[in-house]
């Protein structure tokens, strides 16, 4: 039975954690966004010139590794949570799912790490400029 919570407990904890990465995510792509709009306002450049904006590149990482997948992911959690709770999957089948969603979740942390440092790293060169 201890196994059993313990499953229960980390994918609680999993769904958790995916959904504060989702947040963080949508809070970088809000600052991305708005230091490559004003990249374009000040450079006349087209917004679908990705390789011209300052963070276009992290703009689209933050799209296809965090916020694409995110939302299938916590469902896949949440539905385990559901199943294991009514006993139908197993303590296996249900950490299986866990090391899958811990997976994505080290994939987003990494992508959400490379994009604020890049962030940072344009703040700080805008620092300079003024």
């Amino acid at each position: 039975m201890k196994t059993e919570e313990s499953s229960y407990e980390t994918l609680v904890d999993l769904v958790h954690d995916l959904q504060a990465v989702q947040d963080d995510a949508l809070e970088l792509l809000d600052k991305a966004t708005a230091i490559n709009n004003e990249s374009i306002r000040r450079n006349n450049l087209d917004a679908d010139e990705y390789e011209e904006l300052p963070l276009g590149e992290e703009t689209a990482m933050l799209r296809s590794n965090v916020l694409n997948p995110m939302p299938e992911e916590i469902a896949c959690v949440e539905k385990a949570i559901k199943a294991l709770e009514a006993g139908a999957i197993s303590e296996e089948q249900a950490a299986a799912i866990a090391v899958d969603a811990a997976e994505t979740l080290k994939t987003a942390e990494a992508t959400l790490e490379e994009v604020e440092q890049s962030i940072s790293r344009h703040e700080d060169d805008g620092e300079d400029e003024e």
